[in-house]
C-alpha cells in the first residue's frame, strides 16, 4: 500500500526527532562510565545503529541498497572521489607523528556506517519515495537529495555549544557540500557503499591528527577561502555525477519500493 504525503513528511520529522534526542540523552546516560571521547562515540554510534535498523524494519521500511544497479568498472570510475580521500588519509598518516588513531578509526567508522544509514539510508531513501511522483526525473533526484543535505547540514549546527559559532558555520556549510557529493554517489552507483567510505575517510582523515571531532582552527582569510574553495569543489562534483546528460540512465526503483 502507498502511504499518504504527509506519512512520509512525518516520518522524516519523526527519525529526526528521534536521532537528536537519542543523542542528547545518550550524552547524559554515558558521562558516569568515564569512556574516552573515542569509546563514547563508538557506544553512541553502535546503539543508534541498532535502534534505527529497529526503527526500519518495523515502521519506515526503507529499502537499503548495497549492491550496485552499475556495473563494477563503473563504480571504479565513480570512485574517484574516494580515492582521493584514501590519498588525502595516506598524507595525514605519513606527515603527522602525533595521531590519534583510535579516534580516526572510531570516528570514521560511526560516521560511515550509522550516519550513512541514517542520512542517506532513510532520510533521502524516504524522500525519493515522496518525490517519486514528480513529473522530472531530474526534480525526483535532486530535490530529495537537496533538503537531505540540508538536514544533515544544519544537524551540525550544535557544534557550536562546544567550539566557536564561527567554526560551527563553516562546518555547516561544508557539512551540506559533502552530503551533497555522497548522496550523489550513493544515487549514481545504488550502492550506499559508496557513499560509507567516502565518509568514513574523510571523517577519519579530519580526526585522526587533530585528535577531536570538533573544529578550533583558527578562522583567518586562508581558512575562509580554502573552505570555500572545498564547498565549490564538493558542489561541483555532486552536479558533475548528477548532470542533466545521466540523470535519465540513473535507475530510481529500487528507492521506490
Amino acid at each position: 500500500m502507498n502511504k499518504s504525503t504527509s506519512r512520509y513528511i512525518w516520518e522524516i520529522i519523526g527519525l529526526i526527532v528521534v536521532e537528536d534526542l537519542i543523542i542528547f540523552n545518550l550524552h547524559y546516560v554515558l558521562d558516569p562510565f568515564n569512556l574516552s571521547e573515542a569509546g563514547a562515540i563508538a557506544a553512541q554510534e553502535i546503539i543508534s545503529f541498532v535502534i534505527f535498523v529497529l526503527i526500519n524494519i518495523f515502521i519506515v521500511k526503507v529499502k537499503i541498497n548495497l549492491i550496485p544497479t552499475v556495473s563494477w568498472g563503473r563504480i571504479l570510475i565513480l570512485a574517484v572521489p574516494i580515492y582521493i580521500v584514501i590519498a588525502a588519509a595516506i598524507q595525514r598518516i605519513v606527515t603527522n607523528t602525533h595521531l590519534d588513531v583510535p579516534l580516526g578509526i572510531t570516528v570514521g567508522l560511526g560516521a560511515g556506517i550509522f550516519e550513512e544509514f541514517f542520512y542517506r539510508g532513510l532520510i533521502l531513501g524516504t524522500l525519493m519515495r515522496l518525490f517519486s511522483k514528480q513529473t522530472s526525473k531530474a526534480r525526483q533526484i535532486w530535490y530529495p537529495l537537496l533538503i537531505t543535505s540540508l538536514i544533515f547540514g544544519l544537524d551540525h549546527s550544535t557544534n557550536a555549544f562546544s567550539q566557536p559559532a564561527i567554526n560551527t558555520l563553516f562546518q555547516v556549510i561544508q557539512s551540506f557540500t559533502l552530503a551533497l557529493i555522497m548522496g550523489a554517489l550513493y544515487i549514481r552507483s545504488g550502492s550506499l557503499i559508496m557513499s560509507i567510505l567516502f565518509h568514513g575517510i574523510w571523517d577519519f582523515v579530519g580526526s585522526v591528527a587533530v585528535g577531536s571531532v570538533l573544529s578550533t582552527t583558527t578562522v583567518n582569510a586562508t581558512f575562509i577561502v580554502s573552505n570555500l574553495v572545498l564547498d565549490l569543489i564538493l558542489f561541483s562534483g555532486a552536479w558533475f555525477y548528477l548532470r542533466a546528460k545521466k540523470i535519465p540512465s540513473i535507475r530510481l526503483d529500487r528507492f521506490y519500493r
